[in-house]
């Protein structure tokens, strides 16, 4: 029988300790959103609030713009011409 051959020792490269990390990354970020699910996000007084935007009901909602007036050109009235008299 023949006889086997050692098994290479695998060294652990930057992909794995990269993996390694995101994965522990996803597995805390599941276990803070169970947390704030059934305890209620922290809360920080130093955010700031907004409030909602107000309508006056009593202010015009619609300006008109104004209208342009048309003027018909008017045409200069002839002068009569004088008449010569004999």
């Amino acid at each position: 029988m023949p006889r086997r051959a050692k098994p290479k020792s695998q060294r652990k490269n930057w992909r794995w300790y990269a993996s390694m990390g995101l994965n522990g990354l996803v597995a805390v970020s599941m276990v803070l959103g169970t947390v704030f699910l059934f305890t209620g996000a922290p809360t920080s007084s130093a955010l700031p609030t907004i409030a909602a935007p107000t309508v006056d009901l009593n202010a015009p909602t619609f300006t008109p713009m104004p209208q342009a007036t048309v003027s018909t050109p008017v045409a200069p009235t002839p002068t009569p011409a004088p008449t010569a008299t004999p």
